[in-house]
């Protein structure tokens, strides 16, 4: 298991030296991700591309064709692996236990009640902020929704829209003024 977008772009070496693998991808919102990625300001370099209405659409443009680049190989390699499971990030936190039961069958392990994350467990080796790991919250996209324009939602469908629809997702209808 990786959440890295790096093992989508390897699936036929992965496959190679594991044939046996089963493959779990998991996608979320792009017009929520591609928001939260072109607006990321923590870094100066992407504070500097600020400065104009283009080269916010070029960073815009730029973080589509990278979910679009990431889940076309892996929908493309995977497409007729029966021991691949494609899951939405946004299922999965609403309905988690669905979805883990839906998982752990799909990888051949016994669903347990704690792959849920509980009040009383401790962070997973590596995080760092609490919050981020319980509880679940369903609507960690919506704060991008809302800065979402007719317009940036344009230049995304424009890149994602024949990988993303397949997967469930479409422009979002009530959009904001971004």
């Amino acid at each position: 298991l990786d959440m890295s977008q790096t093992f989508s772009l390897k699936v036929p070496l992965l496959r190679k030296i594991f044939p046996d693998a089963r493959f779990v991808v998991q996608s979320r919102n792009p017009y929520a991700v591609c928001v939260r990625a072109s607006q990321d300001f923590r870094y100066e370099w992407v504070r500097e591309l600020e400065a104009t209405e283009e080269t916010r659409r070029l960073k815009l443009q730029l973080v589509s064709e990278h979910w679009r680049n990431t889940f076309a190989c892996a929908t493309e390699d995977l497409e007729k692996d029966d021991h691949a499971l494609f899951v939405r990030y946004e299922d999965l936190t609403a309905n988690p236990e669905e979805e883990l039961r839906r998982i752990a069958e799909s990888v051949d392990l016994t669903y347990n009640p704690d792959m849920i994350p509980r009040e009383h467990h401790r962070l997973p080796l590596g995080a760092k902020e609490r919050h981020k790991w319980y509880p679940l919250r369903a609507d960690t996209n919506q704060k991008y929704l809302d800065r979402l324009n007719p317009s940036m939602a344009s230049v995304i469908e424009e890149n994602v829209g024949d990988i993303a629809e397949p997967l469930g997702y479409r422009p979002p209808t009530d959009l904001g003024k971004g």
